[in-house]
Formats: C-alpha cells, sequence, structure tokens
C-alpha cells in the first residue's frame, strides 16, 4: 500500500506463508504498478528489487504454456521462472520496464526520506533546510547574562561552525562549544571565517561546503551543496558578504565522514509516536577515481537515482544518539 519496495529475511514464517500462496497462483501479465510485481525480482539487502537472472534468458526458446509460473528461494533471494509469450515482450522492453519501476521506487523513497511531499506544511515561519539555522541559537543581545546562564535557554547540540548570510539582511555565524551548547554571534569578517574553517589547511584541501536552497514545483526541496577548498572559499567570501544576489547562503566547515563512504542518519521526531531514522548512504566510496567533481564521493547525494542506498530504521546506536539531540531541538524551539 505504500508504494515501496521491501525485502524479508529468508527463514521467517511470514515469507514462508507467502511462497506457499504465491506457488498456487497462476502467471498473471506484469505491470508496473502491481505489488505481484516484486515476484519479478530478486530482493537485496540495501532494500530494492533486481531483476533476476531467470528471466528471458536469449537461450530459451520454450513456447508459452498456460502451466502456473514457478517460484524458487536460492541463498535468501527471490528468484522467479517466467514462460516466454508474446505479451512479456523483448528482452530489451524489459530491462526498459524494469529500469522504470526501479526508477519510481527510489524516486518515492527520496520523497519520503526528503520529507517534499504535499503532507508538510511550509507556510508557517519554522522552514526546514538552509532556512532552519537561525532557530539553533538565540541572539546574544536578546539574552540577560542570567538568561544566557539558563540551560533552558540553550540548546545542546553538536554542529559544525555555520556560517549563514543574507537570512533577513544580516549575517550570523552559529557554532558549538566545549561545552555542547549552541552559541550565535554576528560580530566577524571574512579574516575569522577562513581562519576558522581553514586553519592548518593547505589552499587546495577541502575545508567548507555551501548550502543555498533548492526550489521544487512543492516549494523547499533541499540544500543545492558545493564542496570549497581553501583557495576558492577565499574568493566567493567577498561576494557574499556584500549581499551574493540576496539568496540565503551558509557556508559550514566540512567535516569527512568516518568510514569508507559518506552516509546521514536522518532522524525524525514525532509526538506520541514512533520515532524513526533514515540512513542515507552513499554507493561511491572515497577511494574510487571521479573525473567529475569531488562532491558526488564526500557528500550524500539522494536526489540522484541509484546514487544512495536508502535504508529505515527505528533502532541501532545512530538512531538513538540522533534521537537524543532531535529532543533537545524540539524542547528548545518550543
Amino acid at each position: 500500500k505504500s508504494g515501496f519496495i521491501s525485502y524479508e529475511l529468508p527463514g521467517s514464517s511470514n515469507l514462508q506463508n507467502k511462497m506457499k500462496t504465491i506457488e498456487k497462483r497462476p502467471f498473471t501479465p506484469y505491470s508496473v504498478n502491481e505489488v505481484e510485481d516484486r515476484s519479478l525480482f530478486s530482493s537485496r539487502p540495501d532494500g530494492f528489487m533486481i531483476p533476476s537472472d531467470n528471466h528471458n534468458r536469449p537461450d530459451e526458446e520454450e513456447e508459452h504454456t498456460s502451466r502456473p509460473q514457478t517460484r524458487t528461494m536460492r541463498e535468501g533471494t527471490w528468484t522467479a521462472k517466467r514462460p516466454k509469450s508474446a505479451g512479456w515482450g523483448t528482452s530489451s522492453s524489459n530491462r526498459a520496464r524494469i529500469r522504470d519501476f526501479q526508477n519510481r521506487a527510489y524516486d518515492a523513497l527520496d520523497e519520503k526520506a526528503s520529507y517534499t511531499g504535499d503532507e508538510y506544511d511550509q507556510k508557517g515561519d519554522l522552514k526546514p533546510f538552509v532556512l532552519f539555522y537561525k532557530f539553533l541559537a538565540k541572539k546574544p543581545d536578546a539574552l540577560t547574562k542570567r538568561e544566557l546562564s539558563d540551560e533552558r535557554n540553550r540548546l545542546k547540540l553538536w554542529i559544525p561552525d555555520t556560517v549563514i548570510y543574507n537570512d533577513n539582511a544580516i549575517q550570523m555565524w552559529c557554532y558549538s562549544s566545549r561545552d555542547g551548547y549552541v552559541y550565535k554571534t554576528d560580530t566577524f569578517s571574512e579574516k575569522h571565517v577562513i581562519s576558522k574553517l581553514g586553519d592548518g589547511c593547505e589552499e587546495d584541501d577541502l575545508i567548507a561546503v555551501t548550502k543555498q536552497a533548492d526550489y521544487g514545483k512543492r516549494g523547499l526541496m533541499g540544500n543545492t551543496l558545493k564542496l570549497l577548498s581553501k583557495a576558492e572559499l577565499k574568493m566567493i567570501l567577498p561576494n557574499l558578504t556584500m549581499g551574493g544576489g540576496g539568496e540565503v547562503s551558509v557556508i559550514q566547515k566540512f567535516i569527512k565522514c568516518h568510514g569508507p563512504k559518506a552516509f546521514i542518519c536522518r532522524t525524525c521526531w514525532r509526538r506520541d509516536k514512533l520515532n524513526y531514522s533514515w540512513v542515507i548512504t552513499n554507493k561511491m566510496g572515497f577511494h574510487e577515481e571521479l573525473e567529475d567533481e569531488e562532491l558526488f564521493k564526500y557528500c550524500t547525494n539522494i536526489h540522484t537515482r541509484g546514487a544512495c542506498i536508502i535504508l529505515k530504521t527505528m533502532n541501532g546506536a545512530m538512531h538513538e544518539e540522533t534521537l537524543k539531540y532531535m529532543n533537545n531541538i524540539v524542547t528548545f524551539c518550543e
């Protein structure tokens, strides 16, 4: 009913019952909109279905019969054997329809994990993506020293140094102090930004990432990212300081992910409901050769079809750790 592709581990009673039911069902025509189409694919641990090796092999010459299609389970994957028929089409058309099916599934998963559906209202003052950073801390001059010392007026959250330009025609710098609380200042210069983000780095080292709002038919769809070296940051800072065309822009310290691939854990907090996380991991590793820009290796690129593995979870170390900070954000914003 959700329109997403999922898989089950072999050996479960639910899976065995499904197999018994499927074996009794006769062959039905293929359609990318039918749930039964999952039988045409082999499931993988990343949650996607891939075409079975047994579909329409070129050496298959058997004629179409009315016998029921058969299914077997090999090494924990679904496989399906289907007799060749005129209605099934050629091998090239099969691949095109399978790709279309996979693209539809990935796009639906992308929309779900990016929270860009019609059910999310963006009409209020509290907006997502680059327009949200300013809510992470209160202005120093808006609070007295006594109020600043009160932990309820501060957000406990670890964030990279984040410099915000052109949001209500002002510039802000949000950062986490050594005690783990977020602070904000509007007193700094270009020299301070370069010194802080590029401390100890060479001119061609990647030190920052720029983020700008990515707008679509439904409003804000995400952030447009670009990695910057120390030399490139020096080049664009004067333009941002002077206004940068009036568009909200964020410069954030670049922090390379642990492990061989870039990934993020995107956690969703829901009032009086179960919370969950999306773990989004690049398929391309850091050490793979890439002729184009390095953005595709060092940042997750969820909006490019097939570029990431997207998994949903309700437990695990990453989910528990990020959920703790989500609770802090909700309490602070309220």
